[in-house]
């Protein structure tokens, strides 16, 4: 994530009954963050507390914008305990084009991404192709864009991300490393997308 851009969420769990889910701040660094300057969002034993970053000199702390998005699929999604947003050039571009050719072939299903796949990770997919839909909205209007992401979860509820149109994408995991793994393999099939779409175009053009 360069600079301040991006977000992520983590969930520790303490103990059967316990919790902490550490979320970056906004406007900061990404790639020059401590441990400490991250916000500390506590459920011991049913006491919940927000514990944020101690302020230092010429720094300002601000929960993400995202934290609301982020603690709703750590809480809806089981088994995952990681989530992040950022806004990778290919899938970004990938959703684009892919919702201007899914228009002007008429296809039903305009709002997903489709990536070839061929078994790169074995956990990203179920099959040859990976689906991922692609919502509108920003963090903004975080009620409008929460009810656009279940609404799409309740739709493709095995699909390992989210794209949200000309914004980025949601990515989580059940590990900080799957998470990376999924979030570049992601990026690289949307490459690929990209230029299969501009390469099938400048044919049907010749």
């Amino acid at each position: 994530m360069p600079g301040t851009s991006g977000s992520v969420a983590l969930l520790c769990n303490v103990a059967e009954n316990s919790k902490k889910i550490f979320i970056t701040p906004e406007d900061i660094r990404k790639d020059e963050l401590v441990s400490n300057e991250l916000f500390e969002l506590r459920d011991l034993y049913g006491s919940q507390e927000c514990i944020p970053p101690m302020e230092k000199r010429g720094k300002t702390y601000k929960i993400s914008s995202w934290a609301q998005i982020h603690l709703d699929i750590l809480t809806r999604l089981p088994g995952t305990t990681c989530t992040a947003f950022f806004a990778p050039k290919w899938t970004v571009l990938a959703a684009r084009t892919s919702h201007r050719a899914s228009f002007s072939s008429g296809d039903s299903l305009p709002n997903v991404l489709r990536l070839a796949y061929w078994g790169l990770i074995e956990t990203i997919a179920e099959g040859h192709e990976v689906n991922i839909p692609v919502i509108s909205g920003s963090s903004s209007n975080p009620k409008g864009l929460l009810a656009s992401l279940r609404h799409a979860l309740s739709l493709y509820p095995t699909t390992p991300a989210v794209v949200i149109r000309d914004y980025g994408i949601l990515v989580w995991a059940d590990s900080l490393s799957n998470l990376k793994s999924k979030t570049e393999t992601i990026e690289r099939l949307s490459e690929l997308k990209v230029f299969d779409y501009h390469l099938v175009t400048r044919q049907s053009l010749l």
